[in-house]
C-alpha cells in the first residue's frame, strides 16, 4: 500500500477522498500522522495558489507524494471589502474558531442576503507534488445557500454546513446524506480521486524517463574528450537534483602562484551545472555567471557539488559549492542556463 500525505491537520479533509484513493492502492495520511506541522504563509490570490504554496512547504520534508488542498467562497451580492475569498475562516487578522465562523457568516446573511438566505459558491483547488513534478486541479460548487438559521447538527472540520442548504433537496448539509445526493458528490469525488492516480502515474512515468536519461548523461559524460579530459574532470554522482564532480590536480592545474587557477575552478562547476540542466532533456547554454572565491585551493583534488535552484522552460538557475580535499569550501558559483530545445534530448545515446 502506498502513502499520500495530505498536507492538511483537518481530519475530516484528509478522509474525504481516502475512500476512493484506498481502491487505487493509496493510503492517505495527514500531518497528525507524521507529528509535522509548518507555518505556511498563504498569501495566494487563489485557492490554486495557496494550494500550491502549502504543497510546497510540506514537500520539502517528506519524500511521499504530497496533496494540498485550499478553497475560496463568494458570497452572491455581497461587497468586495465583506467577501470571504480565499479568507474564509480568517476575518480581519483574526482567525475564527467553529463557533464564531457560523456566527460571522449569519451575520452577512442578515447584512446582504433576501429572505434569510445567500447564494453562495465554492471554487476548491488542489495541488499534487510527487517527484518534482507538480499538477494542479480546481472544481467548485455552486448548488446552496448559506442561511441565516443554524442547523443544530455540527460536522467537524466542515462548521459552514451547518448553515448552508442543499438547493436542490432542500437540506441542510448536515443532514444530506450519501444516497441523496450520489449523483453530484459522486462526480466531484471520482474526479479528484483521477486527477490524483493519474498525476501520481505520470510522475513517476516521467521519474522513470529522468532515470534513463541520466544513464545516457553519465556515459556522455565518461567518454568526453577535449576540455573535460583534459583538465582530468570526472563524474562522481548525477542525479535530477544534485551532482558531483571533481578534478584531478597536478602542475598543469595551477596558476603562476602555484594555487588551483581559478579558470579550471569555473570550468568544473560549469560542467557539474551544466550536467544538471542536460537532465532535464534538454540541451542547454550559460548566458551568465558569477563565481565567489572563498580559500585558495590546493593538494592532488577538488570537489564541485552541484544543485537546482529554480528551473523554468526556458531557462535554469543553479549554484555550485567547491570543495578543497579537507571539505572546506574554497568557491561558490552561480549561473543561468537557456535550454535551446523544447524537445526531450536523449544525450549519448
Amino acid at each position: 500500500m502506498k502513502q499520500i500525505l495530505f498536507a492538511t491537520k483537518n481530519e475530516s479533509k484528509s478522509k474525504r477522498f481516502s475512500k476512493g484513493l484506498l481502491k487505487h492502492g493509496y493510503d492517505v495520511i495527514s500531518l497528525n500522522d507524521i507529528g509535522t506541522n509548518i507555518e505556511v504563509d498563504e498569501s495566494g490570490k487563489n485557492a490554486i495558489d495557496n494550494a500550491i504554496i502549502k504543497a510546497r512547504a510540506y514537500r520539502s520534508v517528506t519524500n511521499l507524494p504530497v496533496i494540498a488542498m485550499d478553497d475560496t467562497l463568494f458570497l452572491e451580492g455581497v461587497s468586495e471589502e465583506h467577501q470571504p475569498g480565499t479568507h474564509v475562516r480568517r476575518v480581519n487578522g483574526k482567525t475564527l474558531d467553529d463557533e464564531e465562523m457560523i456566527n460571522h457568516y449569519i451575520d452577512l446573511v442578515n447584512k446582504y442576503g433576501k429572505n434569510g438566505k445567500i447564494t453562495a459558491r465554492w471554487v476548491y483547488g488542489m495541488c499534487l507534488i510527487n517527484n518534482g513534478k507538480e499538477y494542479t486541479y480546481t472544481w467548485s460548487k455552486d448548488d446552496f445557500y448559506i442561511v441565516n438559521k443554524r442547523n443544530d447538527k455540527l460536522n467537524p472540520g466542515y462548521p459552514l454546513n451547518s448553515i448552508s442548504i442543499n438547493k436542490k433537496l432542500n437540506k441542510y448539509f448536515t443532514d444530506v446524506k450519501l444516497e441523496d445526493d450520489t449523483d453530484k458528490v459522486q462526480h466531484d469525488e471520482n474526479g479528484v480521486v483521477e486527477f490524483i492516480v493519474n498525476s501520481i502515474k505520470d510522475s513517476e512515468k516521467e521519474m522513470k524517463e529522468v532515470k534513463v536519461n541520466l544513464n545516457n548523461i553519465k556515459k556522455y559524460f565518461d567518454e568526453q574528450d577535449g576540455f573535460i579530459k583534459h583538465n582530468k574532470i570526472h563524474l562522481d554522482s548525477l542525479e535530477e537534483d544534485k551532482a558531483v564532480f571533481y578534478a584531478e590536480l597536478d602542475n598543469h592545474s595551477l596558476n603562476p602562484g602555484g594555487i588551483v587557477h581559478g579558470g579550471l575552478i569555473f570550468g568544473l562547476a560549469d560542467t557539474a551545472m551544466g550536467s544538471l540542466a542536460y537532465a532535464t532533456g534538454k540541451i542547454a547554454v550559460t548566458i551568465d555567471s558569477n563565481i565567489s572565491y572563498v580559500k585558495a585551493i590546493k593538494g592532488t583534488k577538488v570537489k564541485c557539488i552541484s544543485t537546482p535552484i529554480k528551473v523554468g522552460h526556458t531557462v535554469g538557475f543553479y549554484k555550485s559549492e567547491i570543495f578543497n580535499e579537507k571539505d572546506e569550501l574554497c568557491a561558490t558559483v552561480s549561473a543561468n542556463y537557456m535550454f535551446l530545445d523544447q524537445d526531450t534530448i536523449k544525450i549519448g545515446k
